[in-house]
């Protein structure tokens, strides 16, 4: 599983290509990590993350297992 941080100021846009754009002439490359449990990740994100937007598809995204572990641990998440 990935991780992507994503700044509010490339967060904010209009149309999907405004998105890809921001992404695209950013100077610096996203910051990416990969993590071998759900739970890592989750981990993780409750020490450095604000809000989570997930964009998960299969096992553990349309379960609620994501969510679950999320709410345990406190972080913030938009969606149900």
């Amino acid at each position: 599983m990935w991780t992507a941080a994503v700044s509010a100021a490339q967060l904010y846009s209009h149309t999907p290509q405004d998105f890809d754009f921001k992404l695209g002439s950013s100077e610096l490359p996203l910051p990416m990590e990969a993590f071998e449990s759900l739970e890592g990740l989750v981990a993780h994100l409750a020490r450095t993350t604000d809000v989570v937007f997930p964009a998960v598809h299969g096992l553990w995204g349309e379960t609620g297992e994501l969510a679950a572990l999320l709410e345990d641990a406190g972080v913030a998440y938009i969606g149900s």
